[in-house]
């Protein structure tokens, strides 16, 4: 299964926002994010999803997202060759990955990222230089790692 085209859903996202008021702008992304990810958590409910996400970090519903930044560096594209070439590597098994960009209030590492046996989870910002790339690919590494 790999990469999710999460951008696609940002990119709804970000659209729908644009009509909607700032008071119901966490139920939109809630909807629009955490519906769709509710057949991976047993039981578990789109907010109580959407309130783990974000205390991993997941952006805002009032931050500014630019999806197009982050297809231009192939951040979707990076994530599936390596988890691809790593799973034929070891043998690992076969999840969705999930990207979403991260808050604007986590400035420390800009990253951070979820493993659950059943899906993989990236919060990423914008990467200014190579070592953020390669940072993506070692939590790449991990992440197969923890879940094979």
């Amino acid at each position: 299964m790999a990469v999710v085209s999460t951008d696609k859903w940002l990119n709804e996202f970000v659209n729908a926002r644009k009509f909607t008021r700032k008071d119901e702008l966490t139920s939109l992304q809630c909807s629009i994010l955490c519906n769709r990810l509710v057949k991976l958590f047993r039981d578990g409910l789109p907010e109580e999803i959407h309130y783990t996400l974000q205390q991993q970090g997941l952006f805002l519903p009032h931050e500014e997202v630019d999806v197009e930044k982050l297809k231009k560096q192939k951040v979707w594209d990076c994530v599936q060759q390596e988890f691809l070439y790593l799973q034929r590597k070891w043998n690992g098994p076969s999840i969705p990955i999930y990207i979403f960009p991260i808050t604007q209030r986590q400035t420390i590492t800009n990253k951070n990222g979820v493993a659950y046996p059943h899906s993989l989870f990236y919060l990423w910002a914008i990467y200014k230089s190579r070592s953020s790339k390669r940072y993506l690919l070692m939590n790449i590494t991990m992440f197969v790692v923890y879940t094979s």
